[in-house]
């Protein structure tokens, strides 16, 4: 059952990546250098930073977790271990890699159990807060949704159901595994909040770089842009939604007012500095799997 939904995701991220290569094959490329050059090192460095700040941040939200429910992990474990899953998933065809090395990494001071059952919880928090910024997806694009395709068109390609589906499956782990955590509501409203905050830093990072490709985008719209674009990366039909975000993100900004070449930019600069700051749990990700 399995293999047939990984090869339609092989198809759809080379679909979607075929998509991409052809927008920037017909953009003018001047415009598109004079895009990247409105991008100094001090913004690039800024925003690097930013999207990186939010991984210790969930690293936070997890360690806040797992001591609620009486295991010790100590906050450099914790740091190390989310940046080796964060860059397991950025180089993996799926982000249960980066999942299973975290439930892997703590199996010396966890059972198996509790183990998932906090990446489980750790995930469904996340999921949680960014659709809490949903209104804020309504206020940018309220009449500009049905035009595209965010009911009619997903229902037509019966892309909303899979995405349902997904997202069922997830809240239906996480209601299963919370149980744990139900007996501390201090400890789940924490990391709810350490949720929010985690999101704080990449919305900024995305609103800092379009202000400075020239896109004339308020902060709260980078957030409802980016509620879809997260969206979109849940969906299955690409292998960590790569190219589809990036289509994604270059329709909305252009319906934000940015050109197309500010957009695709945007589109690929994000990318970019997401998946650089990853890198940084490279050298973690041996050590964070138990010897023997």
């Amino acid at each position: 059952m399995k293999r047939p939904w990984f090869w339609v995701r092989v198809l759809g991220t080379v679909l979607a990546l075929s998509l991409l290569v052809w927008l920037l094959w017909e953009q003018n490329w001047g415009a598109l250098l004079s895009a990247l050059g409105r991008l100094s090192v001090q913004v690039l460095g800024t925003a690097l930073g930013l999207y990186w700040l939010g991984l210790p941040i969930n690293a936070w939200r997890w360690r806040t977790l797992l001591r609620g429910v009486g295991i010790p992990i100590s906050w450099k474990k914790a740091v190390r271990l989310v940046l080796a899953g964060a860059f397991v998933s950025n180089f993996l065809p799926s982000t249960v890699g980066g999942d299973a090395l975290r439930v892997a990494g703590i199996l010396d001071i966890a059972d198996l159990n509790t183990a998932f059952a906090s990446v489980v919880v750790d995930r469904g928090l996340n999921v949680i807060a960014m659709y809490s910024f949903l209104p804020l997806t309504w206020k940018t694009f309220g009449t500009f949704l049905p035009a595209v395709g965010w009911s009619g068109g997903m229902k037509a390609a019966g892309l909303l159901g899979g995405f349902w589906g997904r997202l069922g499956k997830l809240l239906k782990k996480f209601i299963g595994a919370i149980g744990a955590w139900m007996r501390s509501p201090r400890t789940l409203a924490a990391g709810l909040v350490i949720s929010w905050l985690s999101l704080l830093p990449s919305f900024t990072a995305t609103w800092i770089l379009a202000r400075s490709l020239g896109i004339p985008v308020a902060w709260y719209e980078v957030a409802g842009a980016t509620v879809i674009s997260y969206t979109m990366g849940l969906l299955p039909i690409s292998l960590n939604g790569y190219g589809v975000r990036e289509v994604t993100v270059v329709g909305l900004y252009s319906l934000l007012g940015a050109t197309t070449e500010q957009a695709v930019m945007l589109a690929l600069v994000t990318r970019f500095l997401m998946v650089l700051s990853t890198l940084t749990g490279a050298p973690w990700v041996g050590e964070a799997v138990p010897k023997g």
